[in-house]
């Protein structure tokens, strides 16, 4: 099983600095997509946790670092990159979490908790 130091170089190969304008974590926007165009500029595996620096293409703003713990099952798509599984991930002011079978997102508006239906644990694409 890779890990996440295999997965960040991985991404850092396959990835870096390609423009994508959807973040989501099991499903959910974490930025209005398309809002504006990003890039991973860096990744770092450090133990279970996957750090990736993400800035906007433009460099405007500070950078953004987008944390997936226990991360697993890396696919690139048409449109991007998908983490299948995760057992958390945070952004900014935005987390998400398991806790059986319910999906947890807190945001500064409060936490919300649904079903998983199958959904990627993070999506980066267009």
């Amino acid at each position: 099983m890779p890990t996440a130091s295999d997965l960040a170089d991985e991404i850092r190969a396959a990835f870096l600095h390609k423009p994508f304008g959807v973040i989501k974590f099991w499903g959910a926007a974490v930025v209005p997509p398309e809002d504006s165009s990003l890039v991973v500029v860096s990744t770092l595996g450090d133990g279970d946790r996957l750090d990736l620096v993400i800035v906007t293409e433009e460099g405007r703003g500070l950078p953004s670092i987008l944390s997936v713990w226990e991360p697993a099952g890396l696919e690139r798509t048409e449109r991007g990159i998908e983490i299948r599984t995760a057992k958390r991930l945070r952004m900014d002011d935005v987390e998400a979490w398991l806790d059986g079978a319910h999906y947890h997102h807190k945001t500064p508006a409060g936490v919300a908790a649904w079903p998983l239906e199958g959904e990627a644990a993070l999506k980066l694409g267009r």
